[in-house]
């Protein structure tokens, strides 16, 4: 009981400090809510707001960079289906040339095996002609020394030998 009866005693002592504590304390939150608390709340919901552009400018900036990626991977479909069609093009246009080149390459060797068989011919007939000439040149010969002597077996053999030195 001694021990309320100081703390009664205390509370009506300090009374004054308690009164002007409870004063001070009404008047800051009065002055605290009438000039304090609009700008902190204005300022917060500015803060807020400001946030919440961010963040619907980073979604925005996110569903673009989505957006441009979808575009790019179509593009480098397109673009990967161009790239085999050109190398399917370049693969045919090779090929043709290849053809070209074999048929020219063909017609060229045939020109020059019929130009080698003509240059044949030619050197056959001209070898022909030069034998016929010696033939001719040596059965005159033959002939002129045949007729003039007589012709013996021996004389026979040697003007056929002679003949076959002269050629």
């Amino acid at each position: 009981m001694l021990a309320e009866l100081n703390l009664v005693d205390q509370l009506h002592q300090n009374s004054n400090i308690i009164v002007w504590t409870v004063i001070t304390f009404g008047l800051a939150v009065f002055i605290l809510g009438k000039f304090g608390w609009p700008q902190i709340i204005a300022g917060l919901e500015a803060r807020e707001g400001k946030i919440q552009g961010d963040l619907d400018s980073a979604k925005q900036a996110n569903e673009d960079a989505q957006k441009l990626l979808k575009e790019h991977k179509a593009m480098m479909e397109g673009t990967d289906e161009k790239i085999r069609a050109i190398v399917d093009e370049a693969k045919r246009d090779a090929l043709v040339i290849k053809d070209e080149i074999e048929n020219k390459a063909k017609e060229e060797s045939e020109k020059i095996r019929e130009r080698s068989l003509r240059d044949i011919e030619l050197a056959k007939d001209a070898a022909i002609g030069s034998l016929r000439e010696e033939s001719v040149h040596l059965a005159t010969t033959i002939a002129t020394k045949l007729i003039s002597r007589e012709v013996n077996a021996a004389d026979h053999k040697s003007l056929v030998d002679e003949c076959l030195k002269d050629i």
